[in-house]
């Protein structure tokens, strides 16, 4: 569910960045964290079914990678949120852009929904 919801913000991060609502500048790595995030949520699910020696530690270790590079994608995509609702308010653009904006804020709160979710058994 981490992934879909980060998946499902940069997605409308994309959106907002094709109408120009937000400017791309500081998203052109947007791709990469995409594939990024995949692949750790796919190397963590294997270490947490998988077997061998020291599972648990190695389990923690590669949860954490994961939560790493989701909180940091989270981060961004406050800041550009805020950005984006600067950029309604002074263009005046709030009801032609409050789907999308209600859209971003539903999936950017799944994501830290999901993060906190992730990170409660890292931590102990």
């Amino acid at each position: 569910m981490l992934w879909n919801a980060a998946r499902k913000s940069l997605d409308a991060i994309e959106d907002a960045i094709g109408e120009g609502l937000l400017e791309g500048k500081g998203w052109r790595k947007s791709n990469y964290w995409r594939r990024e995030l995949r692949k750790l949520m796919r190397i963590s699910a294997k270490a947490l079914f998988g077997g061998g020696k020291n599972k648990e530690e190695t389990t923690k270790e590669r949860a954490k990678r994961y939560l790493g590079l989701a909180s940091s994608v989270s981060e961004k995509i406050e800041a550009s949120t805020l950005a984006i609702y600067g950029r309604m308010l002074s263009t005046n653009q709030v009801a032609a852009c409050a789907v999308k904006i209600e859209r971003l804020e539903y999936f950017h709160g799944m994501l830290k929904k999901h993060i906190e979710i992730v990170e409660r058994p890292v931590r102990s």
